[in-house]
């Protein structure tokens, strides 16, 4: 029967045996200290018919970490979280390999997470000092600026070719023919009244000269001096007659140019949004499922068809012509913020110096 008191000695004889290398009840014997090894002991060797691999590239990477699974459970639970301003927080002694498996850990979990968004940045050309930006599918962005090279590049060549072609020229020719046609009659109307009223118009590079007519013959400076008071009185009688008339030729002279000029840019744009719309044709295909570009493509059209003089080259200066030609257009530029053509899965992001 062992009591209480049997007990603690049985105890502290086996934690003087574990740590003492010694029991209570032999005290006489003395401890014969650590036992020399002997060189083949210290010398192990392994045959290398004993391992199962013929090279070290046979062997599997040790996935996970070792006496560390609740800290890897904390981890990826954290990394389950996806609301703001929950973090995970690790903390370690130096050197125990901290980094290496929060980076290993965060890449295989990043390669199953979707490809964040491509953002672009365009003109807005109504508010130039606020650009517009928006987003695309991961190589979207890229894609989208090389179509937009590309059409103003192939923009540079056709208009021009289109604005000089004999079909397009012609057109223009009859608008101008139809043009001075129609102030032709106007002249010939107002030079008929002018006659009525007793005066004779002629057309200079100066602009109208109306000389005063007597007896159906034209009288000049000369003849204007011999004139009597009665007949100067009735020439002046007559100018003023006169004036509202040649004011009547005048307006209508201005609206038949106003005509012209209008009907030759509405031709012009006909044209010039015939071939852009060809030209810009695959580009609005290709991203019909975006809202954005479809409306940043209507903005460009517009503003392309306000603009068509910088696309035609000034035929009076063949070299500053061309130096415009090759001149940037960076207003249609698309300009990528952010590209993650390249991106497999989530991006991993080390701030090493955050704030």
């Amino acid at each position: 029967m062992t009591t209480p008191t049997t007990n603690r000695r049985l105890c502290y004889a086996l934690l003087r045996l574990c740590f003492f290398g010694e029991t209570a009840v032999s005290k006489s014997v003395q401890d014969p200290g650590p036992r020399p090894l002997s060189l083949r002991e210290l010398n192990h060797r392994v045959s290398i018919r004993q391992l199962r691999f013929r090279t070290t590239e046979d062997l599997e990477l040790l996935d996970g970490v070792i006496e560390q699974e609740r800290a890897m459970e904390a981890l990826e639970t954290g990394l389950r979280i996806r609301k703001r301003n929950f973090n995970v927080y690790v903390a370690g002694a130096s050197g125990t390999g901290k980094s290496s498996i929060l980076k290993a850990l965060l890449r295989r979990v990043a390669e199953n997470e979707p490809v964040p968004p491509d953002w672009c940045c365009v003109s807005d050309f109504k508010h130039p000092d606020t650009p517009i930006v928006f987003s695309l599918p991961a190589g979207r962005g890229t894609e989208l600026k090389q179509a937009m090279d590309k059409l103003v590049a192939d923009l540079k060549v056709e208009l021009p070719k289109a604005f000089h072609s004999k079909v397009h020229q012609e057109r223009m020719q009859r608008i101008l023919n139809e043009g001075l046609e129609a102030e032709n009659r106007s002249f010939l109307e107002l030079a008929r009244r002018a006659q009525e009223i007793g005066f004779l118009v002629k057309s200079t590079k100066e602009g109208l000269v109306t000389i005063p007519l007597l007896a159906g013959k034209p009288v000049g400076g000369k003849e204007y001096g011999e004139l009597t008071e009665a007949q100067r009185n009735e020439v002046e009688v007559n100018r003023q007659r006169l004036e509202p008339v040649v004011s009547k030729f005048l307006e209508a002279t201005r609206e038949i140019e106003q005509g012209v000029h209008r009907r030759i840019q509405d031709a012009q744009r006909a044209l010039g949004k015939e071939v852009l719309g060809r030209l810009m044709k695959p580009v609005r295909k290709a991203f019909e499922a975006s809202e954005a570009v479809m409306a940043y493509l209507d903005s460009v059209e517009e503003h392309i068809l306000d603009n068509l003089s910088r696309f035609l080259p000034d035929e009076s200066d063949p070299h500053k012509a061309e130096r415009a030609m090759r001149r940037p257009m960076s207003e249609y530029t698309v300009n990528v913020l952010v590209d993650n053509s390249e991106t497999k899965g989530a991006p991993v992001i080390f701030e090493n110096t955050p704030t």
